[in-house]
């Protein structure tokens, strides 16, 4: 499985996080592995729709705002292809999950290219 994962808003822009990061799974150890694995299902990732429009966590529907980050996360597992893009925070436990396994990853990348 691929991920990709970029973000752009917030309160400040940091060029790095808007270019997208790709993670392979094949370069993850067995337990991350098995951790991405448990997390796509239980975020139900390739049954989603575009979760931008979703509650936030207080319930009230999400607004647009140059301080609000946007997520945009693809994943290819070789048979499926999808890409959800959401602005934080993140109201659905089992997408925010994903995404913040995947910041983690995509920032354990750029440290290790710096």
């Amino acid at each position: 499985m691929r991920i990709m994962i970029s973000q752009e808003g917030g309160i400040a822009y940091f060029p790095g996080l808007s270019k997208p990061t790709v993670i392979d799974d094949h370069d993850l150890s067995k337990q991350d592995q098995d951790a991405l694995a448990g997390l796509v299902s239980k975020a139900r990732f390739f049954e989603r729709g575009d979760a931008r429009s979703a509650p936030t966590a207080r319930g009230a529907p999400q607004s647009r705002g140059a301080d609000l980050r946007t997520v945009s996360l693809t994943l290819d597992d070789g048979q499926r292809k999808r890409t959800v893009r959401v602005t934080e925070p993140i109201a659905d436990d089992g997408l925010r999950a994903l995404v913040e396994f995947a910041q983690a990853k995509a920032n354990d990348m750029r440290r290790k290219a710096t």
